[in-house]
């Protein structure tokens, strides 16, 4: 059977093409690639790598039927070209292969300054992957003092009841991170909710310029960070959320004030039946949800955290 194949654009901030909904994983994703740093200077190494993720669906039994095989990866660089649309296109298949460790890890050196594609193919055999990032390489003598983007980053991720049941029995420890997060299963004919919640590092956001409506700079402002969501069963009821500042409905409305500090989705549990499909296992694993939180700034800065939570 030929490999079903996916193209996603990761240039700004999301995806597109071939995604389920609300970020449930339900097959081979490639959810997010950084670059480190995201705006490198010509011949400054950048550490390149990927979110490859897949569900954690095992056969309860331990045997019977094929499973896909671990993913592989190429990564190519080249001069950005876009389409009549302005889209990002692919780099040729006769671009050099760049030094890689793994599928999730790669290197690469610009030479020179200007807007580069990073080409990322995912396959496991059962489907193919492509995806796109663009990667702005800076030039020195022509920032005019401006510092270059960092990517942002993520201090914690955590999973808590929002169903307003005082009594629903947690932990103490709703860290998704650690795997100290626990949930119980919907019941057949209600959604059992609880609240993700994303939590930004001190000085996340940063001061970028601003541009007047001819595009000459005019001042700085903050930037705009985002959220997206993703985990392996049950339903999310936003696939992003912003840190937009209090009081304010997006970043653009309050340029001046820093973003909130985090941002929230709710998470609706799956029912026992719906857990049984998606998250099988086996002992201890069994019921075992993965959840995956991807920050983006709006200038190409990336970071995630992983975790998961347990009945």
């Amino acid at each position: 059977m030929r490999a079903r194949i996916a193209l996603l654009a990761l240039a700004l901030h999301g995806c597109s093409g071939d995604l389920p909904p609300v970020g449930v994983v339900d097959k081979l994703r490639l959810l997010a690639v950084r670059a480190e740093p995201p705006e490198p200077a010509p011949g400054e190494t950048v550490a390149l790598d990927a979110l490859i993720v897949e569900p954690l669906v095992q056969p309860a039994d331990g045997g019977g039927g094929a499973n896909p095989a671990a993913p592989s990866a190429v990564w190519l660089a080249c001069p950005s070209v876009a389409d009549a649309s302005g889209t990002l296109t692919p780099c040729p298949p006769s671009s050099p292969p760049l030094a890689q460790t793994g599928a999730s890890h790669a290197t690469y050196v610009p030479a020179a300054a200007g807007d580069f594609t990073i080409t990322l193919t995912v396959t496991d055999g059962a489907q193919t992957i492509v995806a796109l990032k663009r990667l702005p390489v800076r030039d020195p003598a022509a920032a005019n003092g401006a510092p270059p983007n960092h990517n942002p980053s993520l201090a914690a991720f955590t999973l808590a009841d929002a169903s307003g049941d005082a009594g629903f029995p947690l932990d103490g420890d709703d860290s998704l991170t650690d795997g100290g997060a626990n949930y119980a299963p919907s019941p057949p004919k209600s959604r059992t909710r609880f609240q993700l919640t994303a939590v930004a590092a001190d000085g996340a956001a940063e001061m970028e310029p601003a541009l007047d409506a001819a595009g000459a700079p005019g001042g700085l402002q903050y930037e705009s960070l985002s959220v997206a969501w993703f985990t392996t069963a049950g339903t999310i009821d936003a696939s992003r959320t912003f840190f937009a500042p209090p009081g304010c409905d997006t970043q653009a409305a309050c340029p001046q004030l820093p973003p909130a500090p985090d941002a929230h989705a709710t998470w609706s549990a799956p029912t026992v039946e719906e857990q049984a499909a998606s998250a099988p296992g086996a002992g201890e694993q069994r019921g075992t949800i993965a959840f995956w939180a991807v920050l983006r700034d709006d200038r190409g800065g990336v970071d995630w955290l992983a975790g998961y939570a347990r009945p």
